[in-house]
């Protein structure tokens, strides 16, 4: 189960990798839940650059997290797979105010 775990999680990072890049690109609007099910009008209260910078630097921000619990998981350490998970879901949150608050315009 740890060699499933690691694969998981390595296949996790790399996806939000990609995310990270496409975000980082000015691109994927339409895979931020929400934003991408508000009318013209409640979008044009955001700004969408802003909302992809933030959206990139919290999918490479994961990605960082990730890598803590892929080494736990390599040098089979559980306590960094749980420190792993932690800092990642503190991460998504942290950025989903931050982004929140400050992507208005």
């Amino acid at each position: 189960t740890g060699e499933i775990r690691m694969k998981a999680q390595i296949i996790a990072a790399l996806l939000f990798l990609v995310l990270g890049i496409v975000f980082a690109c000015g691109k994927g609007t339409f895979l931020i839940a929400g934003y991408n099910t508000l009318p013209e009008e409640k979008k044009a209260r955001y700004d969408t650059q802003k909302i992809l910078k933030s959206m990139s630097r919290m999918m490479f921000s994961c990605v960082g997290c990730m890598a803590v619990g892929v080494l736990g998981s390599i040098v089979d350490a559980p306590w960094l797979v749980v420190l792993g998970i932690v800092l990642t879901v503190l991460v998504i949150v942290f950025f989903l105010i931050r982004i929140n608050r400050e992507s208005k315009r």
